[in-house]
């Protein structure tokens, strides 16, 4: 007897489905994560080019973003030389240009006259009266892609026109307060400005070339007090810098006063410290702060970024005679810690200054020197 039983319905096709599926997940997925990638990285690109193009202007020298550079203007051509222009764009001879004819149906123009009303002796028209060019407006220079207007300052005299002229070097490194690196995400590029900046006022001032070495994060700095910050400057890695300087998110403690260095060394290390009274909280202080590791000292003139006296926000920071001629003369001088490590040679001494000689050891002698005995 046959079976008549029904049988099972075959699978063939949910398989097919399934395999399909698989492939079709095996090779969009990698796809799929390739494209979102893809298209955060160019929105993100896209909606912070200025801070991407501001980093590439500072490290790398590239043009910055702020530069607006207009089109050619096309010069206006006279019209008695428009037939010249139009001859040489040709290939034509250019014809010479005609003197004005008189037209014998006009009148005679009346000569010029002066303030009197009278032709002058000669009968040839006097001419018109000018009035004197306006002076052209003082101007101040800023800083490249910062904002941060430079110093003014007078030129220097011929006494220290020479000095002036010989360019030194500082290369500078910068720890910088975690406190600063959370308030500002441009922290980087802010440090490259303000060095920038920097720059730009010492070379005008001093004959400076303010140069930066590196830009770190100091943990350190977010909650030791200033004595330790001062330690650590002394001792931390310099990586080839000559100065190194802690920028601090805090305003100036009270009754802190920094190192004066004004014997044969310039100083290489510093803090730098929060000034709220002005729009830019760091430069002005940073100035300080440099100076008085190259030799100038505090004062009390009101115009000089050395004084503790509260300028006028945005106005040009400004520095005395007196520490600029000390600064200028004395910028040969080596920093504390080339002239501590010796590990090479040092600036070319200056003329007319004198070099420290180094101690020679004395050997042990059992008798005294000639001039020591009686």
């Amino acid at each position: 007897m046959a079976d008549t039983s029904p049988k099972p319905a075959s699978r063939g096709g949910s398989s097919r489905l399934r395999v399909i599926g698989r492939l079709t997940a095996l090779a969009g997925v990698p796809l799929l994560v390739i494209f979102l990638i893809f298209a955060s990285g160019v929105y993100f690109g896209a909606s912070r080019s200025y801070r991407v193009q501001t980093l590439e202007a500072n490290w790398l020298g590239l043009a910055s973003p702020d530069a607006d550079v207009d089109p050619p203007v096309a010069a206006e051509v006279p019209a008695g030389q428009a037939g010249q222009a139009t001859s040489a764009g040709t290939g034509g001879p250019a014809e010479p240009d005609q003197p004005d004819q008189p037209d014998p149906d006009q009148p005679d123009q009346p000569l010029a006259t002066g303030e009197g009303g009278e032709a002058g002796e000669t009968g040839e028209p006097q001419p018109l009266p000018q009035d004197p060019p306006d002076p052209p407006d003082p101007t101040v220079i800023q800083a490249p892609a910062s904002g941060l207007l430079t110093a003014v300052a007078e030129p220097v005299g011929s006494e220290l026109r020479s000095r002036f002229d010989e360019t030194r070097l500082v290369r500078v490194k910068i720890l910088v307060d975690p406190a600063l690196v959370i308030a500002r995400e441009d922290w980087l590029s802010y440090v490259a400005s303000l060095t920038s900046a920097t720059h730009a006022s010492f070379e005008l001032l001093f004959g400076v070339d303010v140069q930066l070495q590196g830009v770190v994060v100091w943990d350190l700095a977010t909650n030791a007090n200033v004595d330790t910050l001062l330690a650590a400057l002394a001792t931390h890695d310099r990586e080839g810098a000559d100065v190194i300087l802690g920028l601090l998110a805090r305003p100036q403690p009270a009754g802190f006063e920094p190192s004066r260095w004004i014997g044969a060394e310039h100083g290489d290390h510093a803090l730098v410290f929060a000034d709220l009274a002005q729009t830019d909280r760091f430069y002005r202080n940073m100035l300080r702060a440099l100076a008085g590791l190259l030799g100038a000292e505090p004062v009390t003139q009101l115009d000089s970024f050395m004084s503790d006296a509260t300028s006028q926000p945005g106005t040009a920071p400004t520095i005395d005679p007196d520490n600029r001629g000390k600064v200028v003369f004395n910028k040969r001088r080596p920093f504390a810690s080339s002239a501590a490590a010796d590990d090479g040679p040092g600036e070319a001494p200056t003329p007319n200054e004198p070099t420290p000689k180094k101690p020679k050891p004395k050997k042990p002698a059992t008798q005294p020197e000639p001039s020591e005995q009686p």
